[in-house]
C-alpha cells in the first residue's frame, strides 16, 4: 500500500533471549510492573490506530498461564463463548460470541511454549481486508506470571475504520485480561 511502512512486524524471536534475561522474561525497560490492567486514554505501548498492548499479572506459573491462553476450555471462561484452538505451527484460534456476534480467526505463525503465540488475526464478520498480528506472551514474574497481548497492524485496515476497530479491541483486550486475572486466580490467592 502506498505510504505504508514496510518494516517487519515483531515476532516471537524478537523477545529477549533466555541467555540474556531468563526464559520468557520481558526486559524491565519494556515491561513496567503492573498489578492490574488499568483502562485509561492511552497507555505505554498503545499507538492509536496502529497497535494495542495490554499486560496483566496472574497469580499462576507460566506453564499454567499458557493453558489459559491456548486451551479452549480455559479460553471460554474469559475470552469468548465459542472457541477452537491449536497452539502449534499451522494451528489456529477461532473465537465467536453470540450476543455481540463477533467471529474471529487467528492462524498461527509461530509458537514458543509456554512463552509466545504469534497469530495472523482477523475479524471475519467485520469486513477486514487484511489480517492484523496478535502476539500473546507470558513472562515469569516473582508473583507468578505476566500475560502480554500485543495486537498490531490496525493501520493496514481501511482508514475509515481503523481507529474505530482499534478502540473496540483496546477495550476488548483490557476487559478480557482483567477477566482472565479474576477467573484464573487460585482459590487461596487474595
Amino acid at each position: 500500500m502506498p505510504g505504508r511502512s514496510s518494516k517487519r512486524r515483531p515476532d516471537c524471536a524478537s523477545l529477549s533471549s533466555p541467555e540474556e534475561s531468563g526464559p520468557g522474561t520481558i526486559p524491565n525497560h519494556c515491561a513496567p510492573q503492573y498489578s492490574a490492567c488499568v483502562v485509561d486514554a492511552i497507555r505505554q505501548g498503545d499507538i492509536p490506530g496502529i497497535q494495542i498492548r495490554c499486560r496483566q499479572v496472574l497469580a499462576l506459573p507460566a506453564e499454567e498461564a499458557w493453558r489459559w491462553l491456548t486451551e479452549p476450555e480455559f479460553l471460554r471462561r474469559w475470552l469468548a463463548e465459542e472457541v477452537s484452538a491449536a497452539a502449534e505451527v499451522g494451528g489456529f484460534l477461532e473465537l465467536a460470541t453470540k450476543g455481540e456476534a463477533w467471529r474471529e480467526r487467528g492462524e498461527t505463525i509461530e509458537v514458543r511454549r509456554p512463552y509466545c503465540w504469534l497469530l495472523s488475526f482477523r475479524r471475519l464478520d467485520g469486513g477486514w481486508p487484511v489480517a492484523t498480528r496478535l502476539r500473546l506472551e507470558i513472562a515469569t514474574r516473582p508473583q507468578g506470571s505476566e500475560v502480554s497481548a500485543l495486537h498490531t497492524g490496525f493501520q493496514d485496515l481501511q482508514l475509515s475504520t481503523c481507529l474505530t476497530v482499534w478502540e473496540e479491541y483496546r477495550r476488548r483486550w483490557r476487559g478480557a485480561l482483567a477477566r482472565l486475572a479474576e477467573v484464573s486466580r487460585p482459590a487461596s490467592a487474595p
